[in-house]
């Protein structure tokens, strides 16, 4: 069989151009909140649950607090992607916790604050949810991109608290996890790479072995 020739290559490339660049318009949108969250521990506490957004970006109002990373298209371009419609990233988090403390036999109290608040703020309005524990995810950095392959770098604090607000324990997981490549459709791969990889994350937070016995 004789190889394509040039006119033959150069149409398979400006075909996949175009299925990049049709892909890459518009809002891209991955289900953060449904991620699938794994704990160790079980019980039966009132548990609330806020998420604080520390990314300075945010904070400082150069990212929008539903933003989670890029989309890079194959002539360099990028596009934003975020969490779903209606949802800040911290909403989600809290979302995604609440939902596997649930399924493990606790009353969970979703508490929303914001990411201009300080940690004193935070912490009283978990005190005024007045539930048994309160736990806070603060997101240091959060940032997922997509360009052949999907990378995930993540930096996150979890800690526990008494029902007056007090630390309990601290944890700290962070890192970079590579989920995979898709050459040719590399944004759905990460549309369906990104949530469980989110539920691992949270999962290996929440289920540290000096947290989990705080929780029961």
């Amino acid at each position: 069989m004789p190889p394509p020739s040039s006119h033959a290559i150069g149409r398979i490339v400006l075909t996949a151009a175009l299925v990049c660049s049709t892909g890459c318009a518009g809002e891209f949108r991955q289900r953060y909140a449904a991620a699938p969250v794994s704990l160790s521990a079980t019980g039966t506490k009132t548990i609330a649950v806020a998420t604080h957004d520390r990314r300075s970006r945010v904070v400082e109002g150069e990212e929008a607090a539903d933003q989670t990373g890029y989309d890079r298209a194959l002539w360099g371009g990028r596009r934003p992607v975020y969490v779903e419609e209606g949802l800040t990233l911290a909403d989600a988090v809290t979302h995604a916790v609440c939902m596997a403390l649930e399924a493990r036999g606790y009353r969970p109290v979703p508490v929303r604050v914001s990411a201009t608040d300080t940690p004193e703020a935070v912490r009283e309005q978990l005190r005024v949810a007045g539930a048994d524990r309160a736990v806070v995810v603060a997101i240091n950095d959060w940032e997922s991109s997509t360009w052949f392959g999907t990378d995930l770098d993540y930096d996150l604090t979890l800690a526990v608290l008494n029902r007056w607000s007090d630390p309990l324990e601290t944890a700290h997981l962070g890192g970079n996890q590579s989920l995979g490549l898709a050459l040719w459709d590399p944004a759905a791969h990460a549309e369906a790479a990104v949530p469980p990889a989110v539920g691992g994350i949270l999962g290996r937070l929440l289920s540290q072995t000096t947290l989990a016995p705080l929780l029961q």
